[in-house]
């Protein structure tokens, strides 16, 4: 029906900003008129949230003031989230992987509206080996912005294929072929700026980063930096592959940042951070040295993240601000975020900022 412009925008108006987005899909037409002449959809500022071993789920409430926290779960809290760990954190969604069962039950979670969704399970679930790393490092977690598409991805570090469930638009998990495509689980599972990047090795032992476009679902090789990578991490929406992630406390941290667009993109060395052997000259103890935060380990637009421990359980996460303009070689300068104190070992960190988006309009099963 030949609807003129400015009545669809003002039938579009009337929708919620959720609805508005997924109306993007509809056509060209509607997705320019959405994106042009609707308000954008307002995100509140994203701030650390902080999984330990429990597992436990923190949000850093005042990064600026060194404040506290907020717990999201806690063991013992909430005994729904006991056997879960965090795959990630999109748009104040959270996605969650119960690792006691076979292939890794994948549950979504707003927190902020206290919904549940939980998705269907992988086909053939049971056959499936359960990696030693737990089955959540198996999964990303991923948002497409144009689109306005959440999709997980399910990689494998024994099958030439990656599974994917596009949220709101499927019912089941979609096969998508893979060629030498088998993932490196310890080197994490990162999504962002509309697809879902991991570490691949082939028959022959190299390495290389795949990824997965969230638009037409393809699966490419990207090149890789010029030395082997310890983990992939996200720094302020760029991909990272970090070189070296601390075992040593004197060891020199490399960041490589994939930069650019289509095939123009390449990696930079952007950063090299030397982490201290000990933590705060101030505190009573000495401290092993620090960590990369891991798979978020930037904040702000002159932070690194990093988290060190004293006294097995104590711990501190770190923010290392700049005190030079150099590209490279910056020197950082630890400053107390978050101290950890009674609330378990710092497992990974993701950024988390609050919505009120249902997860029920997603459910087609």
């Amino acid at each position: 029906m030949d609807v003129p412009t400015d009545v669809l925008v003002k039938i579009l108006l009337l929708l919620s900003p959720i609805c508005r987005r997924r109306l993007r899909l509809v056509c060209r037409l509607w997705r320019d008129l959405v994106h042009e002449r609707t308000p954008k959809i307002q995100i509140a500022p994203a701030r650390p949230l902080i999984e330990t071993v429990y597992p436990r789920a923190y949000i850093v409430d005042d990064v600026q003031g060194r404040g506290g926290c907020t717990p999201l779960w806690t063991t013992g809290h909430d005994e729904a989230y006991t056997a879960m760990q965090l795959v990630g954190s999109c748009n104040g969604l959270l996605c969650l992987c119960d690792n006691h069962r076979p292939g890794g039950a994948i549950t979504l979670v707003n927190p902020a509206t206290g919904e549940a969704l939980g998705l269907p399970p992988i086909p053939g679930a049971g056959r499936l080996r359960r990696p030693k790393t737990g089955w959540h490092h198996a999964y990303g977690f991923a948002y497409h912005s144009v689109t306005g598409q959440y999709k997980i991805v399910r990689v494998s570090s024994d099958e030439d294929k990656v599974q994917v469930f596009a949220l709101g638009e499927a019912s089941s998990w979609r096969d998508v072929p893979a060629p030498d495509g088998r993932c490196r689980l310890d080197a994490g599972v990162v999504g962002l700026d509309g697809a879902a990047y991991w570490v691949a090795l082939s028959e022959k032992g190299a390495e290389r980063i795949m990824s997965l476009d969230l638009e037409d679902g393809s699966v490419a090789s990207i090149e890789s930096p010029p030395e082997p990578i310890r983990h992939l991490a996200e720094v302020r929406g760029k991909l990272a592959a970090v070189i070296s992630d601390g075992v040593m406390a004197h060891e020199k941290i490399q960041l490589w940042i994939l930069e650019g667009e289509g095939m123009e993109r390449s990696w930079n060395h952007r950063y090299s951070v030397q982490l201290p052997r000990r933590g705060l000259q101030e505190h009573p103890l000495p401290r092993p040295g620090q960590r990369l935060a891991r798979p978020h380990l930037g904040h702000g637009m002159s932070t690194i993240l990093t988290h060190g421990t004293w006294l097995g359980d104590v711990l501190v996460l770190y923010e290392h601000t700049p005190t030079t303009d150099a590209v490279q070689n910056h020197q950082w300068k630890p400053q107390p975020l978050l101290d950890c104190n009674n609330r378990g070992r710092i497992y990974r960190t993701f950024a988390y900022t609050e919505t009120t988006e249902p997860l029920s309009a997603y459910k087609l099963w």
